[in-house]
């Protein structure tokens, strides 16, 4: 059964950086939001939910997503040129014996997913937790934001500067070389989506002198009755 989960654009398009746990921890949350949610309300994240479809998660992950989690930052573009820079959970804790997470969504970040009356991006909550790889669920969720137009232009300096993958200064720059972001991001997503994803997508790299500077998504449906569970862990 499809359940859907949104968030604002704003947040589709924002810079940050979280491991696959974390992501699907911030899933669950959001299945969660109301639009009358006030900041203080804790929500109860049942890590068991992940577990039924990815198999046992290690004590030693959860710890550790607990603890970053309370240090995630978004980085937003706002629509009159501002920036925004705020924390996603102002409160984790971590009951083990009944493994669940207790949260407390930070109050500049709560609009972002609970006032949604435009502008919004709508995607599978079932596939965003299928999928293995960080940025796989990255991508998946900027071409949902897409997939009506069938097509995403972007260019690959705004890209890596959404997943974290560059910074102000050239080294903190990851994959520097356009076959090895192909190699580990674009291809990695490309496959997962394909196969645990209800869209996948070819892309066209294009050049600007001898350097690949900008990126064509071509976004198309998979067969929903073709996609297969993942194998589980463990």
């Amino acid at each position: 059964m499809r359940e859907l989960i949104v968030q604002d654009n704003a947040i589709t398009e924002a810079r940050y950086e979280m491991s696959e746990l974390e992501k699907n921890i911030v899933y669950l949350l959001i299945r969660q939001l109301k639009e009358n949610d006030l900041p203080e309300k804790e929500y109860i994240i049942d890590l068991t939910e992940i577990e039924k479809i990815l198999g046992p998660l290690q004590e030693e992950s959860v710890r550790a997503a607990r603890s970053n989690l309370i240090r995630r930052t978004y980085t937003i573009k706002r629509k009159n040129g501002d920036i925004l820079i705020a924390s996603l959970m102002s409160v984790v804790s971590y009951d083990t014996k009944q493994k669940t997470l207790g949260v407390k969504i930070s109050h500049k970040i709560l609009p972002y997913f609970v006032a949604l009356k435009e502008n919004y991006t709508e995607f599978e909550l079932h596939v965003a937790l299928s999928l293995r790889h960080k940025y796989s669920k990255r991508l998946y969720e900027m071409l949902s934001q897409h997939k009506r137009q069938k097509v995403l232009n972007i260019s690959i300096d705004e890209l890596k500067w959404r997943l974290k993958l560059s910074g102000e200064k050239k080294k903190e720059e990851v994959y520097t070389q356009f076959s090895d972001f192909e190699r580990q991001v674009l291809k990695i997503a490309q496959k997962e989506m394909s196969e645990y994803a209800d869209i996948t997508f070819d892309y066209e790299a294009k050049k600007t002198g001898r350097k690949y500077t900008d990126l064509v998504f071509k976004i198309r449906p998979v067969d929903q009755l073709s996609i297969p569970f993942p194998p589980q862990r463990g």
